[in-house]
């Protein structure tokens, strides 16, 4: 029996089965070591929650709200500083640039999802299968949402569900357009595993097939993580032309045949291309409004 990925997609009829995380998919992580290291953690943490309080500090009054010696709190206040988390300013302590900056990156994340849901059930009901919108994750494939087929045979997949960028169209479509160093890092993962007799682990035969999805500007494969399968994925982007995430659409080999999974494929780049401008819309809402932020400030 060949070796399927346990967060693979699957093939169902009925209600789905929920599977769960390998211990392998939480390896390579750095968790803090020493019981001290974690306590300075949350020392940090206590420190940047009282700027929700109050947008500017000084080092006595932070001390007294935050309940700390004042030398840690000035230690803590120096090493935030280094890594951008906070700003002073004459003896003032201010949020750092690097917040809004992680904080942009989060509301981008979640305008995605929003922006993308419609799509994902106009093409669930267009195709008749399931539809999914995933992203990149460490060196893994990240399922950030899903329209599922109403078909009772279908494939099924559940949000925060991880899965490797080498088999199937819908990594494919991700790994294709990074960059070199991201490619070769997932090359030489240690999970870039056969799950069937058609996954592709050979490297130069994998860096063919990202050229060709480069190429025609989607990827579809057969088999590569579930037996019976086939997807096609394309690149949603970003507005600075990154590609930020995968739709895709998968369902059994006998109702998406290669003919059928070239008129999905179009269906995929019309969605992925009206997503794209729809974020770029509202980037371009966001920095107007901040531009007139500004200029009510500046009045004032």
């Amino acid at each position: 029996m060949p070796l399927l990925s346990p967060l693979a997609f699957q093939v169902v009829s009925g209600r789905p089965t929920q599977w769960n995380e390998r211990p392998s998919d939480l390896a390579g992580q750095n968790p803090i070591e020493s019981e001290a290291g974690l306590r300075s953690v949350g020392r940090a943490a206590t420190v940047l929650q009282a700027f929700l309080q109050r947008p500017e500090w000084g080092l006595a009054d932070l001390t007294r709200e935050v309940g700390l010696p004042k030398s840690v709190v000035h230690r803590l206040l120096a090493t935030l500083s280094a890594a951008g988390l906070v700003d002073e300013s004459e003896h003032v302590y201010r949020i750092g640039p690097l917040i809004p900056r992680l904080a942009e990156l989060n509301r981008s994340r979640v305008d995605l999802v929003a922006l993308a849901q419609p799509l994902l059930r106009e093409l669930r009901d267009l195709t008749g299968e399931t539809v999914t919108l995933c992203e990149i994750r460490k060196l893994r494939g990240f399922c950030l949402d899903f329209a599922e087929s109403p078909q009772s045979m279908r494939m099924t997949v559940y949000r925060g569900e991880t899965f490797p960028l080498n088999a199937g169209a819908i990594g494919k479509a991700l790994l294709a357009f990074q960059d070199e160093e991201f490619v070769a890092a997932v090359l030489q993962d240690a999970e870039l595993s056969a799950y069937t007799p058609r996954t592709i682990v050979d490297p130069q035969r994998l860096r063919r097939d990202l050229a060709r999805v480069r190429r025609q500007g989607f990827a579809e494969s057969e088999g590569e993580i579930t037996p019976g399968a086939r997807s096609v994925g394309v690149p949603v982007r970003s507005p600075a032309d990154k590609v930020i995430a995968s739709l895709a659409v998968s369902a059994p080999t006998f109702r998406l045949g290669i003919r059928r999974g070239r008129e999905v494929a179009t269906a995929l780049m019309d969605a992925a291309d009206r997503l794209a401008a729809t974020l770029r819309s509202g980037q371009r809402h966001h920095e107007n409004s901040a531009t007139q932020t500004r200029r009510l400030i500046d009045a004032i």
